[in-house]
């Protein structure tokens, strides 16, 4: 057996029992910003799933005092990898980059899932480039 071979026979092994109860999914952090206090943070993060989860993007947000999985909040996901910007304006507003891409032509190509205005008191604004 070849070491690709043997990677890919271990992580299916690993993989389906987890399907099974949970998740066998990659998630990475693109992105980090912290407020202009450093109280709050946005993440923007890229998950992999591969078939037949697929791919995503999300921001979410979270105080900076509280580790990463606690109590985070989501501002927007969206199907499939793109390339997301975070910018705080001030303590209580989020600026979310998107890409046109993301909202498509009418509901069928949308890949814009959540999008949230407004979250634990704090304002987003979506623009897209």
């Amino acid at each position: 057996m070849t070491n690709r071979s043997g990677s890919v026979l271990l992580m299916a092994l690993v993989c389906t029992p987890a399907t099974l109860g949970g998740s066998c999914c990659d998630r990475r952090i693109t992105s980090k910003q912290v407020s202009p206090s450093g109280k709050m943070v946005a993440i923007v993060t890229a998950t992999h799933c591969g078939p037949p989860g697929g791919d995503g993007t999300a921001v979410t947000i979270h105080a900076a005092k509280e580790s990463f999985f606690e109590r985070e909040a989501v501002v927007c996901n969206a199907d499939e990898i793109h390339s997301i910007g975070v910018l705080w304006k001030d303590d209580q507003t989020l600026i979310v980059d998107l890409p046109k891409s993301v909202f498509g032509r009418d509901f069928v190509d949308r890949k814009i899932g959540v999008q949230n205005s407004d979250l634990n008191g704090v304002q987003i604004e979506y623009r897209t480039f």
